[in-house]
């Protein structure tokens, strides 16, 4: 399996406007193909069966377009999806059968933030800037909202008894009444495949909250790119409501909830690595949950919000400061306090030169930051 990819024998993706992709970072639609709709497909697992995906799984990684984030990931160092799926699948007795065990899904686009790094395709809150700087040198591609899922809901809960996996992400998808409907369904019929859900945890009402306080089996890794003001201008969001929420949340189960956090790393945020870790560690060491999870990973795109697009001296200061206050990197994990670090190969990674930092890049950069700050003047 050294050159193929596990989730294209148990995964697919379905993204925010209901196409089927090969999973949530391949890249159908950059290399000018549309892929297959929910709409046009009366079974997922007849499908998953169908020519479309053996032809997939017979071409190697290296050799697949749609499979370049991983393959580029891979070349520079940094940790590929495809290698994080051995491990996950390892974990939860995903086997090569051709058989969906694992659904990572969005329902909609519709989210209740707006960050720098992301686009309307996940984001409803970017649409009208997307479709400001639609011709512009950005190329951005405006999305409305729109919900996919009416009259296909039927097609993803007769799936559901063959998942050991269900990731659901967003847009934001607390705030969707698919997400609700599915969980609901899932409690009240008591499958219990493993539930990730990919949140930013902000204003999540006690009415959300109590359906997931019984669903011992979920998994809940919360976006936390910086913290305070810093957190508000990266995401659009509201740093004191998604801590409140996370507080809520632990006060309310009667289980040692599994929470984790993910630091998406960007152009500016990156620089503020060390403290965020110390602040992160600070509340989860204050709520008494043990040890949880804190991933680091990268943005790759839009390349003017990558910290790769930031000076190679900068970088290798911030991977310094991260050596000096948490000590030398030697493996993936670390411990830090009530925190387990993983990815630390994404903080290494920092090291290299992925991009070239051309004119035309830096003045993209300095160009997305202005407008960010005017996007943020008027919220």
């Amino acid at each position: 399996m050294v050159d193929k990819c596990v989730h294209q024998w148990g995964g697919v993706y379905i993204n925010p406007e209901g196409y089927i992709q090969l999973c949530g970072i391949s890249k159908e639609k950059i290399v000018g193909d549309t892929p297959p709709h929910i709409s046009e497909v009366d079974n997922l697992q007849d499908f998953y069966a169908s020519q479309y995906f053996i032809d997939q799984r017979n071409t190697p990684v290296a050799d697949n377009p749609y499979c370049i984030a991983c393959t580029r990931r891979e070349n520079n160092g940094v940790k590929s999806l495809r290698y994080m799926m051995i491990d996950k699948y390892g974990k939860n007795d995903i086997g090569i059968e051709e058989k969906i065990r694992h659904l990572d899904i969005c329902f909609s686009n519709l989210c209740n933030q707006q960050c720098l790094m992301c686009k309307s395709e996940s984001s409803s809150r970017w649409y009208k800037d997307d479709k400001k700087h639609e011709d512009s040198k950005f190329k951005r591609r405006p999305i409305k909202y729109r919900k996919w899922s009416v009259g296909n809901m039927h097609k993803i809960i007769d799936l559901l008894p063959d998942l050991k996996i269900l990731t659901i992400k967003g847009g934001e998808p607390l705030i969707q009444d698919e997400v609700i409907e599915i969980l609901k369904y899932l409690r009240d019929n008591k499958l219990n495949p493993r539930i990730e859900i990919l949140s930013n945890f902000q204003d999540i009402p006690d009415s959300v909250l109590d359906v997931m306080y019984s669903l011992t089996n979920m998994t809940l890794r919360i976006s936390m790119d910086a913290h305070g003001e810093a957190y508000n201008w990266t995401r659009g969001g509201d740093y004191d409501s998604v801590v409140d929420s996370i507080k809520r949340y632990v006060a309310g189960c009667d289980h040692n909830p599994d929470i984790g956090y993910t630091n998406t790393l960007n152009r500016w945020s990156y620089r503020s690595l060390v403290e965020d870790v110390k602040v992160i560690e600070a509340l989860t060491a204050s709520l008494n949950i043990g040890h949880k999870n804190y991933n680091i990973q990268p943005v790759m795109g839009p390349i003017y919000t990558s910290p790769f697009a930031a000076p190679r001296e900068e970088r290798l200061d911030v991977v310094a400061a991260f050596e000096r206050e948490f000590g030398f990197i030697e493996g993936d994990s670390m411990t830090y306090g009530a925190l387990k670090i993983n990815h630390l190969s994404n903080v290494l990674s920092l090291e290299n030169d992925v991009y070239e930092l051309d004119d035309e890049l830096i003045e993209k950069v300095d160009e997305w930051e202005h407008i960010i700050n005017d996007i943020r003047a008027t919220k």
